[in-house]
């Protein structure tokens, strides 16, 4: 009963978060689809309301340059000058305004031109008095407004021709001024109604009504001429809601009191929805199916161990006691672990201590030179080490003799051994003053020590390595590198302490070694500069292989030259390029595991090379493994960040995309990404982009009629002779000859 008790509680507990997570599942997708549908819908509103913004304005614009023009003229100067009607200037000017009529017929727009003291208003048709042009064009003869250049009349609003009026007064002499009668036609101002759904355009001047244009239902059209559009606020650009419709609204850059406005019915995502939720309700049937069966058959086998770990704890008298007391398998368990856990919690204690934190990542970086000198104070503030950037110590402690340990214990005992000293160190040091001890490699323990002396450093850690001898039988030897007086100088302290570890008789007779005790043993004739390091790095991360190889012979050919080769100085040199090695895998997240792997292997027979070819073999050998090792690394992160790379040119190719913008998005070189893409898709990101902008613009004409202007904004070309000549370059034929094919 106790079983089906726990087993029913155990599918009940899977049931519930298999249903909550499908749920959850199901409406992030819903809200996430829904809330993607709305952004393009909204832009395409937004870019829809800028193409017809832009198409009046060029026609705004056009009509008043082109009455700009008009009005420096020698027949227009005259006739203004004139105080008497000369009628063979008057036919000059009719003939010129006959032929501009003619000429921008498609624009939609007529001028009109009149005087002062003059009763006669000449048009491309005829002449006639003002009485019958204002009764005709449906103006209204006052003079105040009709002195205004800005002054717009909407004779006829909301029928089918409807004629916008812009009077424009021009003063050529004093006391004598030109008027320009600007009408436009509204069905040319307002573009056809391009979207899918319900909507309406409209021009408003100021607070006034110009131009209304709606595919809305009959009673929905009037509220929205009625009540929607007179709320807008006139001059502003943005987006808005009301009523349940989305207003969109942008300033004419001809006419700053002109806004043009785009009403539509606002995105209902249940009814749009509709398919997608039956996919969405069928697949999460599906999960819910699949997690039921699921969650019943991970139930069974959760509940198989349980049943086996109780029958290896219970005794006979604990299957007596079980019978008196009822007690069910979870007590027994707790019981009997509740004794191993504290037996144990050392141990545990000990093994999470010894995975790498972000601290101790920190000062491993500190250590190897990985840590900018700029962002050093911020990262030592963030992981509350401050203390470290006024004087400081580095210790390196290690095994005395780690190959004699290793024949003795397995390697999942010494990481155990490694965390109990490390807690051991800790505990000891922190009493003396600040310290940090952490975690270096499989056979090393770096400790930060706060103050510059030495000496004294000396003697504590010394008396703490003896207490650990004494206590655990392991003896450890440490190193102590120069004083660190200032931020950047831990690596060359770290390095002198590696170095120092390296003398054979120092690590038997000390067991800590500083500066003192090295009495002319130390031998640096190795050669091995900074800046060739340096570019020995840059070289095998771009996989520069001859380079790499010339700059190691140029190493081995000057240590040749010192007898470094097969000496103390030898020992020195392999030391530093293993730091090398561990800079070039610290920049690909790795960690030198010096027991496994080719690198390890290579480095191993570097380190016991004695002869001078012998030398040249490993060290090319150890750089060879590197480099591949390498390649294969950035062959598949090159491959899978190129391809996200391509989709986001595919998403956004109608923005004005560089590859600057790009690279730095990514946080790549301009030089190492413009490669990449090349070598990734075969074409320079240019060419690329523009063959991509092509096969949109074909595919476009290849299902809908479209002009020019508005496809070269489709597809992010600003220009349109670019577009044309674009498109010529890559298909042979200009945009409108494969239109007609």
């Amino acid at each position: 009963m106790i079983k089906k008790r726990f087993f029913l509680k155990l599918l009940s507990a899977y049931l519930v978060l298999v249903i909550l997570y499908t749920l959850i599942a199901a409406g992030l997708f819903i809200y996430q689809s829904n809330e993607h549908v709305n952004r393009e819908l909204y832009r395409k509103q937004a870019v829809y309301l800028e193409q017809m913004r832009d198409q009046a304005d060029m026609k705004l614009r056009f009509a008043l340059t082109l009455s700009d023009q008009m009005k420096e003229q020698e027949t227009i100067v005259a006739y203004a000058r004139n105080p008497q009607r000369d009628y063979a200037n008057i036919t000059s000017i009719y003939n010129e305004l006959q032929k501009s009529s003619n000429a921008f017929r498609d624009f939609g727009y007529r001028i009109d031109i009149t005087k002062d003291n003059d009763d006669l208003v000449i048009t491309p048709s005829y002449t006639i008095t003002k009485d019958r042009y204002w009764n005709e064009m449906g103006l209204t003869p006052d003079s105040n407004e009709a002195e205004d250049m800005g002054v717009r009349r909407t004779p006829k609003p909301y029928e089918a021709d409807t004629l916008i009026t812009l009077t424009k007064k021009v003063e050529v002499l004093s006391g004598s001024a030109l008027y320009f009668y600007l009408s436009f036609h509204e069905r040319y101002l307002l573009p056809v109604l391009g979207l899918d759904g319900e909507s309406a355009i409209a021009i408003l001047d100021g607070e006034r009504l110009l131009a209304y244009k709606s595919a809305f239902q009959p009673e929905r059209k009037d509220e929205v001429r009625d009540n929607v559009l007179p709320t807008v606020q006139s001059g502003k650009d943005g987006l808005s809601f009301r009523d349940g419709l989305s207003v969109h609204t942008l300033r004419s850059q001809v006419l700053p009191t002109w806004t043009f406005v785009y009403v539509a019915e606002r995105f209902a995502p249940w009814s749009a929805m509709k398919e997608q939720l039956t996919v969405t309700g069928f697949v999460y049937v599906l999960l819910l199916l699949l997690g039921g069966g699921l969650a019943y058959w991970i139930s069974r086998r959760m509940y198989l161990p349980i049943g086996h770990v109780v029958s290896l704890l219970r005794s006979d008298e604990d299957l007596e006691e079980k019978d008196s007391e009822e007690r069910d398998e979870f007590t027994f368990i707790r019981d009997t672990t509740a004794r191993m856990k504290r037996a144990n919690v050392q141990m545990r204690e000990a093994m999470m201590q010894s995975k790498v934190s972000l601290k101790d990542k920190l000062l491993r970086d500190m250590l190897h030179g990985l840590l900018p000198q700029e962002r050093a104070a911020a990262e030592l503030e963030k992981h509350g080490l401050v203390w470290l950037a006024s004087p400081s110590l580095v210790c390196v402690v290690e095994f005395a003799s780690y190959s004699e340990v290793a024949s003795h214990y397995t390697k999942e005992a010494l990481v155990t051994f490694k965390s109990q000293l490390q807690l051991l160190l800790s505990e000891r040091l922190s009493k003396e003053g600040l310290c940090e001890v952490f975690d270096f490699d499989y056979r090393r323990m770096g400790i930060m020590l706060q103050g510059d002396d030495s000496e004294r450093a000396k003697r504590i850690v010394s008396s703490v390595l003896m207490e650990i001898e004494a206590s655990v039988g392991l003896r450890l030897v440490a190193a102590l590198g120069d004083p660190v007086l200032a931020g950047g100088e831990w690596e060359r302290a770290y390095r002198q302490a590696v170095q120092w570890l390296d003398y054979g008789v120092l690590r038997t007779s000390r067991l800590v070694i500083v500066r003192s005790d090295l009495d002319g043993q130390m031998n640096d004739r190795f050669y091995y500069p900074l800046d060739g390091e340096r570019e020995l790095i840059g070289s095998v991360i771009r996989g520069q292989r001859e380079n790499v190889f010339l700059l190691l012979q140029r190493l081995l050919d000057e240590n040749r030259s010192r007898e470094a080769i097969g000496g103390t100085g030898w020992t020195h040199f392999v030391y530093a390029l293993q730091n090398t090695v561990n800079r070039i895998l610290q920049q690909l997240n790795k960690v030198l595991d010096t027991d496994e792997g080719e690198v390890a292997e290579a480095l191993r027979k570097l380190h016991h090379a004695a002869e001078d070819v012998e030398a040249r073999s490993a060290l090319f050998e150890l750089f060879e493994r590197l480099i591949g090792l390498i390649h294969s690394e950035q062959t598949m992160l090159d491959q899978t960040q190129m391809q996200g790379i391509v989709d986001y040119v595919h998403e956004h190719y109608t923005r004005d995309l560089s590859l600057s913008e790009i690279a730095e998005m990514h946080r790549f070189s301009l030089g190492y990404i413009s490669g990449a893409f090349k070598k990734h898709t075969g074409e320079n990101f240019k060419d690329y982009l523009n063959l991509y902008r092509v096969k949109k613009a074909k595919e476009i004409m290849d299902t809908e009629k479209v002009k020019i202007a508005e496809l070269a904004l489709r597809v992010g070309c600003n220009n349109v002779n670019t577009f044309i000549r674009m498109f010529r370059k890559y298909e042979g034929i200009s945009p409108g000859q494969y239109a007609k094919k």
